[in-house]
């Protein structure tokens, strides 16, 4: 019979894998970084750019963001707040648990 504290304690056991996959998946990331500034992986790249491997595809994406003014980020604060003290804004409500260790 599994026990709350038994699952519990797989979970944590699970999370501190998945924080060392983390580490290694970033570690492999940088390797691979520095073997395309170093040519390493020129015979897989394609004239698109897209490196291509037997078992996988390498895609450089991008994706674009706005870091607003400080009067911008104020004016939509101000919006937001006329728009819930208006009542046309709808509260969207979501619960959830948070598992924190104990150390």
């Amino acid at each position: 019979m599994t026990t709350a504290q038994s699952l519990i304690d797989e979970w944590l056991a699970i999370r501190a894998e998945r924080e060392e996959l983390d580490a290694r998946e970033a570690f492999i990331k940088e390797q691979i970084q520095g073997a395309m500034a170093l040519g390493e992986l020129d015979d897989f790249q394609t004239e698109d750019g897209i490196y291509e491997f037997p078992n996988a595809k390498y895609t450089r994406c991008q994706r674009n963001s706005y870091k607003h003014s400080k009067e911008a980020e104020k004016a939509i604060r101000t919006i937001k707040e006329q728009d819930i003290d208006s009542g046309l804004a709808t509260r969207n409500v979501t619960i959830y648990y948070q598992l924190r260790t104990m150390s």
